[in-house]
């Protein structure tokens, strides 16, 4: 069980009212989860809701991590985000399986951020040109971790968000 070795906190870009009946549905003795952020703790863009990790003030970024299926989502703190599919009933879905893996593999680690940062690359999309990030230039090494159209399509939003962050902190430059 997930919360046995890690305290849960669900963050979703979602109005408070539609989350809550998912996750009252989900955990309706509020056994697994231990607090809930919902789309008033997001920063808003003009490409959708980032999830900004420095809202939990008590923790540590080196502890936290932050699955989404969204890459743009975790544009603020890119190290500590883990990319996931999302479920569409699939039936042979195994995406959660290897969460699970990969958190058991978080477990004893000092800080996720350098685990993050060899298994995922994110990092690296800001350096890359677009056909790198969307996986259309042989050989992508970035692209290497993932398999999936669907992580490509997020790595867009994530770039372009990125891009948009560095022009704005250009703007503030002396």
């Amino acid at each position: 069980m997930i919360s046995e070795h890690f305290q849960v906190i669900t963050f979703t870009a979602s109005d408070q009212s539609y989350a809550d009946a998912i996750l009252d549905y989900i955990d309706p003795h509020h056994e697994y989860i231990d607090y809930r952020l919902y789309r008033h703790n997001c920063v808003p863009t003009e490409f959708g809701f980032v999830k900004d990790l420095r809202v939990i003030r008590n923790r540590s970024m080196q502890n936290m991590v932050l699955i989404d299926n969204s890459a743009l989502s975790f544009i603020m703190q890119v190290d500590n985000g883990i990319p996931i599919l999302p479920f569409y009933e699939d039936k042979k879905d195994e995406e959660l399986q290897h969460l699970l893996y990969y958190l058991n593999c978080l477990k004893e680690a000092k800080d996720v951020r350098k685990h993050n940062r060899d298994a995922f690359g994110l990092f690296k999309i800001p350096d890359m040109s677009l056909s790198q990030v969307l996986g259309e230039e042989p050989e992508s090494q970035a692209m290497s971790t993932y398999q999936s159209q669907k992580i490509r399509e997020s790595l867009e939003d994530l770039r372009k968000g990125m891009e948009e962050i560095s022009e704005e902190s250009e703007e503030c430059s002396p």
